[in-house]
């Protein structure tokens, strides 16, 4: 089916557009957005029509978007992604989804069966099975509706699913040609790792001013740059001791268990965060999340661990696959077998049926001639393709859960200047992002190394490490980007320590002149002496600049204010009119005689009498202040 409209099209209309007008195109294009798979970017938009309250147009809501994304990519039964897609998916059965257009409720089904599929047989404790028997599916789809009912059948078993007993064993060659490349790639991240130098600016004086007694908001803190080297220099030897043991041939299973130990702290240590799910529900190196990561970690630092633990759980993924080293298990029981040959069944009508359902799907999508609807079947198509790679037999399933930042988040970085946390997510009033998002999908597309290089040349380096945190990347090409990124790095940190130079002579300037008071300047002494330990924190880098460019901009204000005072005294003082006192004696003088003739003789006609000039008063300085007075607005200062 050709659509109307492209995306990019879709996305130049509704960024003219105003009004209600405005909200049913947005509503498109969430739609379109979910049928060409960027699930990231119909969240966030449909995020912000929730935070503008629109009313009178339908639009999906986000936790629909949310458990399109995370059902479509589940890979395990347990973990954080899990516990937000039960979540998730009880929305279904409290939210009203059903709406007026008929073609609505038709699409909004097809996105329930994306959602709830794969859940169903991976992880049925998020009851995905209840929202596939709510489904009624239209009539020419009979072929969906038995493979749906199948499906929830299996997930109202609640039977734990081991895709491994489906797979088949590597070929020895194949094996030992992918521990080669994991060995390759384990021994590059070592060596980039260890040979990375950090250069950082000379300590600050220990006191900063030269007496006794020092108060605490004057008493010195540790340099930013000494607290990160001892973060980074604890975070590779960590990492370091998780895969050096890896090239060893033959590892023993207490090799092996110390390795789950040191994979699952390290993620405790480094990764873990609220709302953060990198590495949740993990099948290796799983344990307890009970401790919280410090404060203040560097984003660099994290991506770098992050890349580590990934190759670790390669590893270990890859160390199961070793052929001949695992048995093929037995059941145990009555049960065990029932469960066994269950499981087998639904292998055998996945890999069956899944061929026949996706073209069942595209030809209703052909006959509808919506867009709604085709973007409901592409999900649908989307969810069954995953499940049928759980049951293949030549595809290896990765250990670890996919990255709620990359999956919801990822697709953010691809606009320039939009503040992200540590969770990734947008720190942004929802009319500038929705307003952002469609301006970025109107203009052209970019690769994400094209996005990159925009990233490092515009000073977003926070998200440049973070693009290279995705899995987009082979290795060669994330090592080059890499040392792109820390040249990037070394220049702007060369540039802000400039623009701190400057901004340190404009302010002993303006004190010299007398434009600033002396515990006005100890203040800005004090912000720039933050600025300088700040500095060496990626993240910070764009805001402290903003920082000191409004520190300048306030003293140029200053300065400009005193300048004017100066010119409007000068001209009083350049002018030749009589004094003021002068002046106005000679004007009670004049008036005093007028009153008394007045009294004494008939009132007669005069000539007009020629006025004397007005005399003008010393204009006020409206800033009622003066040199070396005190009293400066500091809030232009302020951060």
């Amino acid at each position: 089916m050709k659509l109307k409209r492209t995306l990019r099209e879709l996305a130049a209309e509704t960024a003219r557009a105003q009004g209600i007008p405005r909200d049913g195109l947005a509503s498109l294009l969430i739609w379109r957005l979910v049928l060409e798979d960027r699930l990231s970017l119909a969240y966030h938009l449909s995020l912000c029509l929730e935070a503008r309250d629109v009313a009178g147009v339908p639009f999906l809501p986000s936790w629909m978007i949310r458990a399109v994304a995370l059902g479509t990519t589940v890979r395990h039964s347990a973990g954080a992604v899990v516990r937000q897609l039960q979540r998730d998916l009880a929305e279904f059965s409290t939210s009203r989804t059903v709406v007026s257009p008929a073609v609505w409720n038709e699409a909004v089904g097809f996105l329930k069966v994306a959602a709830a599929l794969k859940p169903a047989v991976m992880a049925p404790e998020t009851a995905a099975s209840t929202v596939l028997h709510s489904r009624e599916l239209q009539p020419g789809l009979s072929r969906l509706r038995n493979y749906c009912v199948r499906a929830a059948i299996f997930g109202d078993r609640q039977q734990k699913l081991d895709p491994s007993q489906f797979k088949r064993q590597q070929d020895e060659t194949v094996w030992r040609q992918r521990t080669e490349e994991l060995a390759a790639e384990i021994d590059a991240w070592r060596t980039r790792t260890l040979q990375t130098f950090i250069r950082y600016e000379p300590a600050p004086h220990c006191y900063f001013r030269s007496h006794w007694s020092l108060t605490p908001t004057r008493s010195p803190r540790p340099l930013g740059g000494t607290t990160e080297w001892q973060q980074r220099q604890e975070a590779v030897n960590t990492m370091d001791d998780l895969l050096s043991p890896v090239k060893a041939d033959g590892l023993s299973g207490e090799v092996i268990g110390l390795m789950q130990q040191r994979l699952a702290a390290a993620v405790d240590r480094w990764l873990t965060d609220e709302g953060t799910l990198a590495g949740a529900g993990s099948t290796v190196g799983s344990g307890s999340r009970t401790s919280q990561p410090p404060a203040g970690i560097p984003e660099s630092i994290r991506g770098m661990v992050d890349h580590a633990v990934t190759l670790a759980r390669s590893w270990l993924n890859h160390l199961d696959q070793k052929p001949g080293r695992r048995p093929v298990p037995i059941p145990r029981g009555a049960s065990d077998l029932q469960d066994a040959e269950v499981a087998e069944q639904l292998c055998r009508e996945v890999r069956e049926r899944h061929v026949a359902v996706q073209e069942e799907l595209r030809e209703y999508e052909r006959s509808s001639q919506s867009l709604l609807v085709a973007a409901g079947t592409a999900c649908c198509c989307r969810a069954i393709e995953s499940l049928r790679k759980v049951f293949d037999p030549d595809l290896a399933l990765p250990s670890e859960e996919l990255d709620l930042r990359h999956l919801l988040h990822a697709e953010l970085l691809r606009l320039p200047g939009i503040p992200l946390n540590d969770r990734w997510e947008p720190e942004l009033d929802p009319e500038t992002l929705e307003r952002a998002i469609i301006e970025q999908l109107a203009d052209e597309e970019h690769s994400w190394e094209d996005v990159f290089l925009t990233q490092c040349r515009t000073g977003g380096h926070d998200s440049a490490t973070r693009i290279l945190s995705l899995p987009v990347w082979r290795e060669e090409d994330r090592t080059r980007l890499e040392a792109h990124l820390e040249d990037c790095l070394r220049e702007s940190r060369h540039q802000l320590v400039h623009q701190i130079e400057e901004t340190r002579q404009l302010v002993a300037e303006a004190l010299r002149l007398g434009v600033l008071e002396e515990e006005d300047h100890q203040r800005l002494e004090d912000q720039l002496r933050e600025v300088e330990i700040g500095s060496h924190d990626t993240r910070r880098l764009p805001r402290l600049r903003a920082q000191l460019q409004r520190v300048q901009h306030g003293i140029v204000q200053l300065r400009q204010t005193e300048l004017e005072r100066v010119r409007r005294r000068f001209r009083q003082l350049n002018r030749p009119d009589r004094p003021e006192g002068a002046e106005a004696e000679a004007g009670a003088a004049r008036n005093g005689e007028v009153a008394r003739r007045s009294q004494t003789k008939p009132v007669l006609a005069q000539p007009p009498r020629r006025k004397s000039p007005p005399v003008d008063k010393p204009e006020e300085d409206p800033t009622g202040t003066r040199p070396g007075a005190g009293g400066w607005d500091m809030h232009l200062f302020s951060d």
